[in-house]
């Protein structure tokens, strides 16, 4: 199922075109128990969201990154490499445009 917008609060909508940054995301746990960041960073734009199964996930262009997917709610875990655990992304607010 395909969304053209998303809600992030009672406030904040992501809609086409919507610039935001998020925080949190997935990580890898090594053999020591060290933990290896593996999220997108930057300022995204968000094209639009779609539910994969339990999981909702943002389709976005990252400045830095290129074209992403950001897992933002639901359970989705990695049966392959349990090491890898799938922790949602948080939408920490809009990028406000310079005036």
């Amino acid at each position: 199922m395909r969304f053209a917008e998303y809600q992030v609060s009672p406030k904040v909508v992501l809609k086409k075109g919507t610039k935001f940054r998020v925080a949190d995301g997935p990580y890898w746990v090594t053999a020591t128990d060290k933990i290896i960041p593996m999220r997108a960073r930057g300022v995204m734009t968000f094209n639009f969201a779609f539910k994969d199964g339990r999981a909702i996930c943002i389709d976005a262009d990252s400045e830095k990154e290129g074209h992403v997917i950001l897992h933002v709610r639901g359970v989705r875990k990695n049966k392959l490499m349990p090491e890898m655990v799938c922790r949602p992304y948080r939408v920490t607010g809009r990028v406000r445009s310079k005036k």
